[in-house]
């Protein structure tokens, strides 16, 4: 499994939505574009799969009630405590040509 988040092929814009009258609504986002490579687990399952294993941790007890670090807010659990130190990912994809996931393998012909 290929766990690298960040490429040589990664661009990050601070963006916001707009209204169809081109005005702001909501809060700033970040729109992260990243050409994976081949294999690669997107970032959104890796976060998926920290936050299962907090859960998990969380509900069997592995972690004794004495030893646990003081909740951010009361009642939280690990895993609610844990997603505030990371991006909040709205929506993810792979860009799809002809109906297949775009796994390029090698750079084109002439590509410098």
């Amino acid at each position: 499994m290929n766990l690298d988040i960040v490429t040589r092929a990664t661009r990050v814009w601070e963006v916001v939505e707009l209204d169809s009258n081109f005005q702001p609504i909501g809060t700033h986002k970040v729109l992260k574009d990243v050409w994976l490579y081949f294999n690669t687990t997107p970032e959104s399952h890796i976060y998926n799969a920290i936050f299962a294993a907090l859960w998990q941790l969380n509900e069997d007890g592995t972690i004794p009630e004495t030893e646990r670090p003081p909740p951010l807010q009361p009642g939280s659990s690990l895993e609610e405590d844990a997603k505030h130190y990371f991006m909040t990912i709205v929506s993810d994809s792979v860009v799809s040509i002809n109906g297949q996931p775009d796994e390029a393998k090698e750079l084109p012909e002439g590509y410098v």
